[in-house]
């Protein structure tokens, strides 16, 4: 295989990363209104198929953070770049602890221990997945920093990852709101940052596979 054919593969693990993450919010979902106690008795296939799924997608995300920080090292970015791989690696880290508790939750603890424990641990899963966000915003903002400085990928993608890096420091406000639009449930945290995230792993993939 050639170098450029292997770069280009490793490039493309973003886009297997995005598939294997929404393949397992599909299947998986969450409480949303439902009793904690009982959604993790009930849908025990769903959550443990959802964990794999997203173990899965997280081995990608980091194959993808390595290819960025790489292509962004070598464009002359040395001095973020580290910063880069920082910020991916405790996105990764962040939500494979969530999905570690969630995991737990449905493997036997839900039904072993009163019903209150496994509210409380869900709890800590869901404010654990609110404060990603954070380093989320480090990741793609140091990354779209770094693109616009040195113009290793397309201007646009740079201030694509600005946006949504300053989305993502307002997404951690639903640890304040109980309800409604910026809550842990609500559109903004559960839907639209998200989603935006995914279509910027999705075109910054692309650009690397191009210039690979």
């Amino acid at each position: 295989m050639s170098d450029r054919r292997w770069k280009q593969l490793v490039a493309a693990s973003g886009v297997a990363f995005v598939l294997l993450a929404v393949a397992g919010m599909v299947i998986g979902g969450g409480a949303g209104e439902r009793d904690a106690a009982d959604y993790f008795v009930e849908s025990r296939g769903e959550v443990l198929t959802q964990g794999y799924l997203f173990g899965l997608a997280l081995i990608f995300f980091l194959s993808f953070v390595g290819a960025l920080h790489h292509h962004l090292e070598s464009a002359g970015g040395e001095a973020l770049s580290p910063a880069v791989l920082a910020g991916g690696i405790l996105t990764a880290a962040g939500l494979f602890t969530s999905g570690a508790l969630n995991v737990a939750l449905a493997a036997g603890i839900a039904e072993r221990v009163d019903p209150w424990i496994t509210r409380a641990l869900y709890a800590v899963s869901v404010r654990i997945v609110d404060l990603v966000p954070f380093w989320m915003a480090a990741f793609v903002g140091f990354a779209a920093i770094l693109i616009l400085r040195t113009r290793a990928l397309a201007s646009w993608i740079g201030w694509f990852g600005v946006a949504l890096a300053a989305g993502g420091l307002l997404a951690p406000m639903a640890i304040f709101v109980e309800g409604g639009f910026f809550s842990s449930g609500g559109p903004y945290a559960n839907m639209l940052f998200p989603a935006a995230f995914l279509v910027w792993i999705i075109v910054t993939s692309a650009a690397l596979i191009r210039r690979a």
